[in-house]
């Protein structure tokens, strides 16, 4: 009988054990999610901007076969991107900010002769959850606050 009894305390005591490591398992799988998601959720993050740069414009001149001293004829330069942040009210946090920090418009290519103008640059459109309040990183001056969906306020101009 006391084999029996060794026998049968050897299991319960290790599957006390397994119950025990399983609840501590557990408990931090429930401590890793409860860090997740307090980290998952970002309410301020801090990004640098940049519009893009217009586009140099060209000197030329014409010139023709039977045109003496044809003229200028050079085309200007396009715009640079702006910076938009648009209110989307199906974001709830900053999150996709703290992975990228520098966000830049496109810059605008230059003119060329022909009096051709050269293309602008692509305005860089940032979402934002409603109620984001924009402040300067410097100064700590409210700039702006983007309060509906759809909202576009730009703030940084090419």
């Amino acid at each position: 009988m006391d084999g029996a009894r060794s026998a049968l305390a050897g299991p319960r005591i290790s599957q006390g054990r397994v119950s025990v490591a399983r609840e501590a398992a557990e408990d931090r799988a429930e401590r890793q999610l409860i860090t997740q998601a307090s980290t998952m959720f970002i309410d301020r993050c801090a990004v640098r901007i940049e519009a893009g740069t217009g586009g140099s414009g060209c000197s030329s001149f014409r010139r023709e076969k039977f045109v003496p001293l044809g003229g200028p004829d050079g085309g200007e330069g396009g715009r640079g991107g702006d910076i938009i942040v648009r209110g989307d009210e199906n974001l709830g946090t900053l999150l996709d900010y703290t992975y990228r920090d520098h966000w830049k418009a496109e810059r605008g290519e230059h003119g060329m002769g022909g009096n051709k103008t050269g293309r602008s640059g692509k305005d860089e459109v940032l979402p934002v959850p409603t109620g984001t309040v924009i402040k300067d990183a410097n100064t700590g001056e409210v700039l702006c606050e983007v309060l509906t969906h759809g909202q576009e306020i730009i703030v940084a101009k090419g």
